[in-house]
């Protein structure tokens, strides 16, 4: 065997080098990707992702010129980790009203892949596909508040292949079933015993001839009281505020994989309302519900007093239930 000369060796080793470095250039990025994709992968204790957001507050890291109302946000506008019953009972109309808007401003989780259903404009709603939560036949689908646009609907019975219960007590239409995939029902939700939330005309909501019921007393007349709910969608006009605590009292939550609603609220609501509201979001986080987006209705944008720019008095937010997550 030669044994090279010293030069010589020094030679091949730097061409090893280079041609070793310039290999990982070539590679590194799907090296790192792989390995950032296994970190990213959801470690679960018993039943919570590690994305979620756990800090109640951004540290205070403002800028000496930042805006008072600012900092007062990034102090008192948690996202997650939402005050107890006894904490909200002392916070300001301010501190309340900047944790509503903060809460359902923002996400706390990360679904990676969003579809559209229904249509683009108002009326669609955008369901987490990825697979811990996405609806795999046979799936059963709730939707209340149609207001004639059934493009929602139609497309979880046509793509997903789900059962769809469609449900609206103001429109003049008798019960009937659209497609093999989807029927409808002249009833509304509200609260126990039917109840709806003290600023809706109850007479106006049932001039059509329609109905109200709880969630128990719907779930009951399908036969579903024991089913799995993959995607139950609410958008009710304010008549949440009276059906949420309800559902939220007999447990209809528990086995709902996603929920998407809209909240409404007034300009003028008091510091009571807002606590109200909030203790409901505190209740919803308790259960694992966590918020994968959020969109603004730009039909609702007003001035608050309390706040320093303009805000919707409706939010469309999406929440994935990570406490019934498919493993």
């Amino acid at each position: 065997m030669r044994v090279c000369r010293m030069g010589g060796c020094r030679v091949m080793l730097a061409l090893v080098l280079v041609i070793t470095v310039i290999l990982l250039c070539l590679h590194g990025n799907h090296f790192l990707d792989r390995g950032l994709q296994k970190d990213m992968q959801p470690r679960i204790g018993k039943h919570v992702a590690v994305w979620s957001i756990t800090r109640q507050s951004e540290p205070e890291k403002s800028l000496p010129d930042d805006h008072a109302d600012l900092k007062f946000l990034r102090k008192y506008g948690r996202i997650s980790g939402l005050p107890t019953e006894q904490e909200l009972q002392n916070m300001t109309k301010k501190e309340l009203t900047y944790i509503y808007h903060s809460h359902l401003d923002n996400t706390d989780y990360a679904c990676h892949r969003k579809i559209r259903m229904g249509t683009a404009a108002d009326g669609g709603w955008d369901v987490c596909d990825d697979y811990e939560f996405r609806p795999i036949k046979p799936c059963v689908v709730y939707s209340f508040g149609i207001n004639f646009d059934f493009s929602f609907d139609d497309d979880m019975g046509k793509l997903y292949g789900c059962n769809v219960f469609s449900f609206d007590p103001t429109m003049k239409m008798a019960d009937h079933e659209r497609s093999p995939k989807v029927r409808f029902f002249k009833v509304g939700l509200g609260g126990a015993g039917g109840a709806l939330s003290a600023d809706i005309d109850t007479r106006k909501v049932l001039a059509t001839g329609g109905s109200i019921k709880s969630m128990t007393d719907i779930k009951t007349m399908l036969g579903h009281t024991n089913t799995t709910i993959d995607i139950m969608k609410i958008d009710i006009e304010y008549s949440e505020w009276s059906a949420l605590p309800d559902m939220l009292d007999k447990g209809e939550l528990t086995n709902v994989r996603q929920l998407l609603m809209e909240f409404h609220t007034y300009a003028i609501d008091t510091d009571a309302i807002y606590r109200k509201r909030l203790l409901i979001f505190a209740k919803l986080e308790a259960l694992g519900y966590r918020r994968y987006h959020t969109h603004t209705n730009p039909w609702g944008y007003k001035l608050l007093m309390e706040y320093p720019v303009m805000r919707t008095t409706a939010y469309e937010v999406y929440f994935v239930n990570t406490k019934f997550m498919r493993q």
